[in-house]
Parts: structure tokens; sequence; C-alpha cells
């Protein structure tokens, strides 16, 4: 008797009767290929709100882990009416993320992140919220390569998140071709009216990360963007994976 009362507690303490996690796949035109998808929903849902969506790349591997399992432990007060969603790559995701996440180049012909763009934008994003509710509010997370389609997808003209977070972006592809990209987006405005949240660790010196970061962070300052909300942290002694969880943690933070 002892030993079930011992387990029911235990199962009080760890089990949140809320939370809901799936996995599903789902193939898209844009890209010809097919990925899993990942939704973890960890507060009931109210069907007249519209919904707060969060969407993060590479939901199969490290980055996407850790956010499941911090996401797993949020008070459900804070997640009210928010649907995580999670996008893996199936089968080599070393080649797929070079595919799906770094922009296109002249000289390169098989970097197609505006394929994969296509992709959220035209049957993700359509699929999720047409079964669970209308967008609040959509935010992308991304991690090194995963961070460089972060920003990306802020600098197009056709933006549809109005949050973002890039961590530890690999800035450097293309010999830093991104501040190209950025360089357009100044010249046709001042206005940049989202949310931005920049990180890397003070060990990322020898793979460029850090000085990307540091880079970006300069320059969106001289910019001063009307509308842009920023928020930049370099992790003390942390390298490309293990200044993750501290990022995730903080993010997880922000409000709405």
């Amino acid at each position: 008797m002892k030993t079930l009362l011992a387990f029911l507690l235990v199962s009080c303490l760890f089990h949140n009767p809320a939370l809901a996690q799936t996995r599903s796949s789902v193939f898209s035109p844009e890209v010809r290929d097919s990925f899993a998808i990942y939704i973890t929903i960890i507060s009931r849902m109210d069907t007249s709100k519209p919904v707060r969506y969060f969407y993060y790349l590479d939901a199969g591997i490290k980055s996407g882990a850790e956010l499941r399992r911090q996401v797993s432990g949020l008070d459900p007060a804070l997640t009210e009416n928010k649907v995580f969603v999670g996008i893996a790559h199936m089968g080599n995701f070393h080649q797929k993320r070079r595919r799906d996440f770094i922009p296109p180049h002249a000289a390169i012909a098989d970097e197609r992140a505006d394929l994969f763009y296509a992709f959220l934008v035209k049957t993700l994003i359509p699929g999720i919220e047409a079964k669970y509710g209308a967008a609040a509010s959509r935010s992308l997370m991304g991690h090194s390569f995963g961070g460089l389609f972060v920003f990306y997808s802020m600098l197009r003209e056709d933006r549809v998140f109005t949050k973002f977070f890039s961590l530890s972006p690999s800035l450097w592809v293309n010999r830093y071709a991104v501040f190209e990209q950025e360089t357009s987006v100044h010249d046709r405005t001042e206005s940049l009216p989202v949310f931005l949240y920049l990180s890397a660790g003070t060990a990322e010196k020898l793979n460029d990360i850090l000085e990307g970061a540091r880079r970006m962070k300069a320059r969106l300052g001289e910019r001063n963007y009307r509308g842009l909300r920023f928020a930049y942290e370099e992790h003390a002694g942390k390298g490309h994976n293990s200044q993750v969880p501290r990022s995730i943690g903080a993010l997880l933070l922000f409000p709405d």
C-alpha cells in the first residue's frame, strides 16, 4: 500500500493532465519532401479565443528536444491558448538543414530556404491553424543554421511571424550574405515592427558565431528601426550547444 501511495504521489507531482504531445508527418509540395511535426499543448484550449503559436525548427534534434523538455515544466497558467509546433527533418538532417535553412545564393543551387519558407506559409501554417484556431501571434525559433533561417524570415517582405528567436545563428554563411538582405530591407523602409531575441555563447569564437552575432547587434543598433524590439544575450563561457538551454529558459519567459 505504501508503494502504491508513493507512486500516486509521484504521478500527481509530475503528470500534467492538460499536457498533450503528438507527432505526425506532412508532405511539402514546395520542398518535395516530408517533415515530422511535433505538437505540444500544456494548457487547455479556449476555442473562443485566438491562439498563440510558437513554431520551432530542428524539432528532432537537440535544440528541439530541449525546448520540449523545458516547455513540459512550464506553469500552464503561462501558456493559455498556446500551441508549440516543432518541425523536424526526416532522413539525412545534416544535408536537409543546409537545403532548407540557408537562403538562396547564386553560386549554390541546392540552398533553398525560399522553398522551405513557402512550405511554412502555404502548407504548414494554414493546416495547423485550420485545426487549432486563428492566430493571435506567431513566433519562430531556430538554432545555428535554423537561427540564420529565422533572420531570413524576419527580413522578408511577406513576413508571417511577429516574434523571432535566433540562437547562435550561422550569420557567416556565404560571406555574411544575410547582411546584404538586411541592407535591402533598410533601403526600402525604416520600419521593422517585430520582436527579436538574439543570443550566442562567449566561447563561440572559432566558429564565427559570436562575431556574427555582435556584428548584427551593432548593425541593428545603427539602423534604429522603428517598431523593432530587440533583446540580445551572450552567455558567459558557453559554446554552440551548451548555450541553448539558457537561451530557451530565457525566451520562454518573454511575454507574448
